[in-house]
């Protein structure tokens, strides 16, 4: 009985938070819909999430992340421009410190290029995306479905400096009970 019970709050769950999300170099994406489930005819918001990607979200190791990390601060201190060669030492120690600081924020914000797109039964609707102001790495669109069906957001642009590409499959649009 307790494995039964177990199973069926494991399945509850999982169908709870229908979000789907996909690691993109750097950056992890998550879509869904802000009222789920989402029904056809009523209007909603596609919602996207983008935070920096944890090692889990790479299938990668702990170490290999931190290696990874490192090496991605190392390119963005030399990157960074300075009139004095001999401070390059003191240089990377604040670009990885500003990672650092940058890390501990939840979401990405400030992201301008960026573009979205959902398909819906062969129909593509290009959405205006904006940026939460409570909720850090939060952007919406709004969207209303006309039917019932699996849709694709499509999220393409540059996000700090990075070009980042995904589709990502959001819960079905479903029929409305009442129809």
């Amino acid at each position: 009985m307790i494995l039964c019970a177990l199973a069926l709050s494991v399945g509850l769950v999982g169908t709870a938070f229908a979000h789907k999300s996909q690691a993109v170099g750097e950056y992890k994406l998550e879509v869904g819909w802000e009222k789920e489930p989402p029904i056809a005819g009523k209007k909603n918001v596609i919602e996207i999430m983008i935070t920096r990607a944890t090692a889990s979200d790479m299938n990668m190791s702990a170490e290999e992340h931190a290696k990874h990390q490192k090496s991605v601060a190392s390119k963005e201190a030399k990157s960074e421009k300075t009139k004095d060669k001999k401070d390059t030492k003191s240089v990377k120690k604040t670009e990885t410190k500003k990672t650092a600081a940058k890390k501990k924020v939840d979401g990405v914000t400030g992201i301008k290029d960026i573009e979205v797109n959902v398909n819906l039964n062969d129909k593509k609707t290009f959405l205006e995306m904006k940026e939460d102001t409570k909720q850090p790495g939060r952007y919406y669109g709004s969207f209303t479905p006309d039917k019932d069906g699996h849709p694709t957001v499509h999220v393409y642009g540059k996000i700090e400096g990075s070009d980042v590409e995904a589709t990502l499959h959001p819960e079905k649009v479903e029929t409305s009970k009442g129809k």
